[in-house]
């Protein structure tokens, strides 16, 4: 039985991009290829890459595997980075993070300044009310493996401007229980009076 191909995630990619960017990838297509039951032999039976999901590895091939011919827009407008304004969202900070995270594991020291700076540019700006707590999470994550100086600075303020807003929306909150609960308790003893 053959194996399914999924149209949109399964594509020939040009594993010299991938080789010229890291020395762990090039170490590995460099390996001998075994018999077709051994893994990567076969479309049954792929490589298995671990402690990374699907998701993170299709943000780092998304770098790669643009064809020259047709130009993809929204491709041209990641690769513009963080300084444009369209690319400070959750989904193309995601994306950077994804790679920064994943060149530094496979030793793409160019590939990652360039991700880690979109990183910055974007936890550098006024516009990222949008961070969630797990995303910041992520950030720190990637910050104890590739120890930046400048990301911790921005951590700390990413993190603070976090709390604050995450405190005014709970004081905001108590604020309107405790009127609801005086309305209430008037309401409640206004009846008993009667």
């Amino acid at each position: 039985m053959a194996a399914i191909r999924d149209e949109i995630y399964y594509s020939e990619i040009d594993t010299s991009r991938l080789a010229n960017h890291s020395e762990v990838f090039k170490g590995l297509l460099e390996l001998p290829t075994g018999l077709v039951d051994e893994e990567g032999g076969n479309d049954a039976n792929p490589v298995k890459l671990v402690d990374l999901s699907a998701d993170e590895f299709r943000s780092l091939l998304f770098i790669f595997c643009q064809r020259p011919w047709p130009v993809d827009p929204a491709y041209l407008s990641f690769m513009a980075g963080a300084s444009d304004p369209t690319n400070q969202n959750p989904i193309a900070f995601k994306r950077y993070l994804d790679i920064a995270k994943l060149s530094n594991r496979f030793c793409m020291s160019e590939i990652e300044a360039w991700a880690q700076t979109q990183v910055l540019q974007t936890l550098n700006s006024s516009y990222t009310g949008w961070l969630t707590h797990n995303e910041l999470l992520d950030v720190l994550s990637y910050f104890k493996i590739c120890s930046s100086t400048q990301l911790l600075g921005l951590m700390k303020r990413s993190f603070i401007a976090y709390a604050q807003i995450f405190w005014k929306v709970e004081i905001a909150r108590s604020k309107v229980l405790y009127f609801y609960l005086h309305w209430h308790a008037d309401i409640v003893r206004g009846f008993g009076a009667g």
